[in-house]
């Protein structure tokens, strides 16, 4: 995947899955979503809200420029080892972002659970993008 120009003509693209609507954080997520769009020079923030892990993964991979990520929980849930195992498989072929939210890589070989919610998930369609994301977590969660 390579990393795009910015350009006017294409929004930057936050997929996401119903349940993030109700995360406190969710319209300081949307506000700093549309500020790192302006940054980039994109045409705006488009969202995507209706699928699970697996397909919402994919859709990044058709929306360039794109992301999808889920923070941190401590409840179990939010996607299985397996959902997260085959798209990460998919993006690291083409060079793209699949990662937990802190950038590091997806603990897939969790001895005690099969979900990913203790480090979240960060898929994008590039590097840049990524970081912007991540930074944007630990300043949502800093303090």
């Amino acid at each position: 995947m390579h990393t795009p120009e910015p350009s006017s003509s294409q929004a930057l693209t936050f997929i996401t899955d119903r349940s993030f609507t109700e995360h406190s954080q969710y319209s300081s997520v949307l506000t700093e979503l549309e500020a790192i769009a302006n940054q980039c020079n994109y045409d705006g923030l488009k969202i995507i809200q209706q699928g699970g892990a697996a397909m919402n993964a994919c859709w990044v991979l058709e929306q360039e420029p794109a992301c999808y990520f889920k923070f941190p929980k401590p409840e179990a849930g939010g996607g299985g080892l397996w959902d997260f195992a085959a798209t990460a498989c998919l993006f690291n072929e083409i060079n793209a972002v699949a990662s937990d939210i802190y950038s590091q890589t997806l603990d897939l070989n969790r001895p005690d659970s099969t979900f990913m919610n203790h480090r979240g998930v960060l898929y994008a369609t590039d590097r840049p993008l990524a970081k912007r994301i991540a930074d944007l977590y630990c300043q949502l969660n800093s303090g």
